[in-house]
């Protein structure tokens, strides 16, 4: 370990037990001073959504498997680990908790900016009800799916991030199963978007 010391007759020394008491009263100090603080974190994280929402720019996948997502997915879980890192350097409490729950607000929206990427159904004079796709927006709708499928499976990877640095008290309260949820809608209604879609334009 880090905080290992050697002892005057080579033995080791472990130090780790002051750790935790030295975190614990620097989140006591810089946690009611903090609200602001993740107001920016929150308000940065808007900007990322307003630019998903207009964006559709795609990345080679690189940074999230094989598959091509939009960029807009990497970017707000890069911006997400740096927040993380920035709110630990100064407090692993409270202040943590609020971060994670606003990480959660704004990836929930994140899905359903992806599910208003989808083409709307149309409504048909006699009632019924279709899917029309233009000629090249099938991709695109790929794009939504390999997107939701990448935000689904790093979700966890952020919980357990979250998890294995916030305090003890608050580690029960870090979760992103609803979010992951919300995702796996996305993918649901862009695969069902995507053959009723396809089943219009190839109906005799």
């Amino acid at each position: 370990s880090m905080f290992q010391t050697f002892a005057k007759d080579g033995t080791i020394e472990e130090e780790e037990e002051e750790l935790p008491a030295i975190l614990g009263l620097v989140s006591t100090v810089f946690d009611p001073f903090m609200g602001p603080y993740v107001d920016l974190e929150t308000q940065a994280l808007g900007e990322e959504l307003r630019k998903a929402a207009l964006g559709e720019a795609v990345g080679d996948g690189s940074g999230a498997g094989r598959l091509p997502v939009f960029t807009s997915s990497t970017s707000i879980f890069g911006y997400m680990k740096g927040g993380l890192k920035r709110c630990t350097a100064l407090t692993t409490g409270q202040t943590l908790l609020g971060l994670a729950a606003e990480f959660n607000k704004v990836l929930a929206e994140y899905a359903m900016v992806l599910k208003d990427k989808l083409p709307a159904q149309q409504t048909l004079r006699d009632g019924t009800t279709l899917y029309k796709i233009p000629d090249g927006e099938e991709q695109k709708i790929c794009y939504i799916v390999n997107t939701a499928e990448y935000c689904a499976e790093t979700l966890p990877q952020l919980a357990e991030m979250i998890r294995s640095r916030i305090d003890e008290p608050y580690k029960d309260s870090i979760s992103t199963e609803q979010e992951q949820e919300y995702f796996f809608e996305v993918v649901a209604q862009a695969v069902r978007v995507l053959v009723a879609g396809l089943c219009t334009r190839f109906d005799p």
